[in-house]
């Protein structure tokens, strides 16, 4: 069996502007995966399975777009967003049997992810920071098979962070935060896998619930 090959092509634009208050990262690439590993059934012994080199190349055409920005003092708004255009050919089957049609895994078509920052003034307790982002990803395949697709989901998090919190001369300080993540609660696969072959159930693993804590960090 021989190792997956990948040729890329990749151009794209860094920039700054508005008085370096901004700043705009363009990239299109295409990424040609050549003797991908996939997993063949004997048509004759469905419980053989043997993992063999794909005979076909598959593609992803994508681009990825940056932006960062500062609109006023004290606040940073950061958006991103990547698309990817993923080909699989149908594969001969090594083994007989008629073609068989795989995915490009792990290769959503639309992503995005949004950040807001913002630092306050500094008061007698310290300075005030706060955080909120939110990811994106519309639903992909796990695995080449197909029966592994997850769902689109969003997820947003937020943090309130308060730091240079003064104990007294030479005391140090403290950092104190409040975070929670997954706020809507959204249910979400991080991981799936197929039981038997041809499957007869696939196994999904689920990210965190919705979590809330408190982090407290003493610098001396």
């Amino acid at each position: 069996m021989t190792p997956i090959n990948s040729i890329n092509f990749e151009i794209g634009l860094k920039s700054e502007f508005w008085g370096g208050r901004a700043r705009l990262n363009v990239a299109v690439f295409n990424t040609d995966y050549e003797d991908m590993q996939l997993d063949f059934t004997d048509p004759n012994i469905i419980t053989l399975v043997e993992t063999l080199n794909a005979d076909k190349t598959a593609e992803v055409d994508g681009a990825e777009v940056d932006l960062t920005v500062s609109p006023v003092v004290g606040l940073v708004v950061g958006l991103s967003y990547t698309y990817l255009d993923g080909d699989m050919p149908l594969q001969p089957n090594p083994l007989g049997g008629p073609l068989r049609k795989f995915f490009v895994p792990l290769a959503p078509q639309h992503a995005g992810a949004m950040t807001l920052d913002y630092r306050f003034k500094p008061w007698h307790l310290g300075t005030l920071m706060a955080h909120i982002d939110m990811t994106s990803t519309d639903h992909y395949y796990y695995l080449p098979f197909g029966e592994q697709r997850t769902d689109a989901y969003t997820l947003f998090n937020a943090r309130l962070t308060l730091v240079d919190i003064k104990l007294g001369q030479n005391a140090g300080t403290l950092k104190a935060s409040i975070w929670g993540k997954n706020l809507t609660d959204e249910e979400y696969i991080v991981d799936a896998f197929p039981v038997g072959n041809p499957p007869v159930s696939v196994g999904q693993a689920f990210g965190d619930p919705r979590t809330l804590g408190v982090d407290v960090t003493y610098n001396f």
